[in-house]
């Protein structure tokens, strides 16, 4: 005799269906896609905070030059394309250099807040000093 007031989970009772040849192909090849997903998810945002990480050296690299620039010849740099062809000096204090987004670095000298130094932007991946994607020299 049945207890009426059992309640049974699962599929207790029920045979599954097995999968056939197909059924098993389908399942590992949806958990292929899936895996495959994942990884090149997670590899795009890597590639995308080792941009920001190279524009942070970047922008280090400019101060630098902007301060050896500032040194030699006792004024602000007028730009970036400056520190890369400097008057009257045949060694360049900067290579070309470009943010990870190929655009230009923006250089302002002297700095808004420090008199003494310079503020070098990125403009990030939209490429727009309006964005919030920005990346600033501190």
């Amino acid at each position: 005799m049945k207890d009426r007031g059992a309640i049974t989970l699962g599929n207790k009772g029920r045979r599954r269906k097995p999968l056939g040849p197909t059924g098993r192909r389908l399942r590992a090849l949806i958990i292929g896609f899936a895996a495959v997903g994942c990884v090149a998810w997670s590899l795009a945002e890597m590639d995308e905070q080792t941009r920001f990480r190279q524009a942070q050296l970047d922008i280090s690299r400019i101060e630098h030059a902007a301060r050896l620039f500032r040194a030699d010849y006792g004024r602000c740099p007028a730009s970036v394309e400056e520190l890369r062809d400097p008057p009257d000096r045949a060694q360049p204090y900067l290579e070309e250099v470009d943010d990870p987004w190929g655009n230009a670095y923006r250089l302002v000298c002297p700095a808004r807040l420090d008199p003494g130094g310079v503020d070098v932007v990125s403009h990030g991946p939209d490429g727009s000093l309006a964005g919030d994607d920005n990346v600033k020299s501190l």
